[in-house]
Order: C-alpha cells, then structure tokens, then sequence
C-alpha cells in the first residue's frame, strides 16, 4: 500500500502519486528488460502474468513498515481471527515516488531489489548500475506528464495518448528508449513508397507511425490502463481506421498504417498491452 491518504476527499492526489510510482516502476522495467533483451529479459518479463509481483517484491526493500491489510467490513470476530492468522502483517506501507525516487539509499535498495528478484524468478542477471539509471530516468521523465493525468481528471483532455504525443517531455521519453533499451529498429514502407513514389498528403510515415503507436501504449500504462483510458483510445483508433477506409484511392502507405491501426485496436480489446509494445517496437 502507498503511503498516505486514500479517502474520497484526497483520493485524486492520492492515486496521482501512484499512478507516477506506477509508470516510474513501469518504464523502468520496460528500459532495463529491452536493453538485457538478449538474456531473454523482456521476453521473460513481458509473457509472465504474474509480472507486477516481480516488482512489487522489490518494492518491499524500500518500505516503512509492515501492517494487516484487511478487506472488507472490520467486524471484531474476523478481525481477530485475521490478526491471529498474520500476526506479521500481511502488507507493506510503501513512501510515496518522492520519498523513494529521490533518495540514493533508497533507489539503490530498490535496485538491489529489482536484480535479486529478477535472478530468483528468471535466473536472469540484470546489471545493478543500468536498473540505478532506468529508475533515476524514469522518475525524471514520468513526472513531467502528471499535468497530462491532471488534464484527463479535470475533462480539459479526453485521448491520453494524444496528451502524452503533445508533451514537451514525448521526445525525452522516445529518445531515452532509443538510446538506453535500444528501440531503434524501423518499420520497413512498401516498397513502392520506398521506390519515392506519391502518397497521399497527411499521410504518416511507418518510422513516424510505430512510434506514435508506441507512445500511445505507453500513454495507457501511464494511466494505468484505466476504463476512460482505454475507451478513448480505441475511439481514436477507430476513428483513424475509418478516415483511411474511406479514402477514394487509398495509396501503399495508407493500406500499411490500415493494418497497424487495426493490429493496435485488436491488442486493446484483448488487453494485450505488453505484447503490443513488444510487437511494435520490434517492427
């Protein structure tokens, strides 16, 4: 659990800290498993389903205190019987991003436990210097875009990807993944676009395109896959979809942006979220 106070009153800067302690956590791993990709990091991490269990482990090294979590109604009979039952605790009070992010002590504990976690699970060895940068990286660029979480809670946006394409900090984002975890590999055009021929004005280039696809995945882990997340995407997908299908002489590049939209709406409605980003910048 993180640390503070989750009542409706302040459950918006409640859940804005964990959304930033989530997305930090998020591109952290993304970054650090894309790079050790050869070690079968990413593959490991990305096809395992019980993934955030991995980190949340590692979150342990960086928590305050241990208490008892208890759902449901406090009724002193089950409260007793849970106590008794746990009488460790059976939870963690976690500090808030800046607590951690923030502290050198702290995010070399979380990177300590980040590497013992990934070696007890996938018997992979993570370089501890290269999660210390993800984690500092991570922290610096996620927390340029809470406005953006700001901006879909107030109404005044309703496509978080498009939010996050817009940012000033959506370069720093995409280059930091080119440079550190090496997503640098290119979506080959049709060959008849790469011959120089004409295409359609407005039309986006496959370099341009994964990328945007990409940012607009990691717009959604941002804001935690949320249900108005989700379904603004897929609008915004659809409605792409449809301009291009109804083209009068649709050219090579719009029937290839045709396939990728439709490839990206297809992983949505499954929730295959880390498939998709696995996909995409493999292109």
């Amino acid at each position: 659990m993180l640390e503070g106070d989750p009542t409706p009153w302040k459950f918006r800067e409640y859940h804005k800290k964990l959304s930033l302690l989530r997305a930090t956590i998020g591109l952290a791993t993304l970054a650090i498993t894309y790079r050790h990709r050869d070690k079968d990091a990413f593959k490991s991490f990305a096809d395992d389903v019980y993934a955030e269990h991995v980190t949340g482990r590692a979150l342990i090294r960086v928590a305050k205190k241990k208490i008892h979590a208890f759902e449901g109604e406090l009724d002193e009979k089950k409260l007793t019987w849970f106590i008794k039952k746990y009488p460790e605790g059976d939870a963690y009070i976690i500090p808030p991003p800046e607590e951690i992010f923030e502290d050198e002590e702290k995010i070399d504990k979380l990177a300590e436990g980040i590497k013992h976690e990934f070696y007890k699970k996938y018997d992979i060895i993570l370089p501890k210097e290269d999660i210390v940068y993800a984690l500092k990286k991570s922290y610096e660029i996620t927390k340029k875009f809470l406005d953006v979480y700001d901006d879909l809670a107030s109404g005044r946006i309703r496509d978080p990807s498009e939010g996050i394409r817009k940012h000033p900090a959506y370069k720093e984002l995409i280059q930091f993944l080119k440079e550190f975890a090496g997503a640098k590999k290119k979506v080959k055009r049709p060959k008849a676009l790469q011959k120089g021929k004409d295409v359609q004005k407005g039309s986006e280039g496959g370099d341009s395109l994964t990328v945007d696809i990409l940012a607009m995945f990691q717009a959604l882990k941002l804001l935690n896959y949320s249900e108005d997340a989700v379904s603004n995407t897929v609008k915004d997908l659809e409605k792409k979809i449809k301009s291009i299908a109804e083209l009068d002489d649709p050219g090579p590049e719009d029937v290839y942006m045709l396939g990728l939209y439709y490839l990206a709406l297809n992983y949505i409605r499954e929730e295959k979220f880390e498939k998709a980003e696995e996909v995409f910048r493999n292109l």
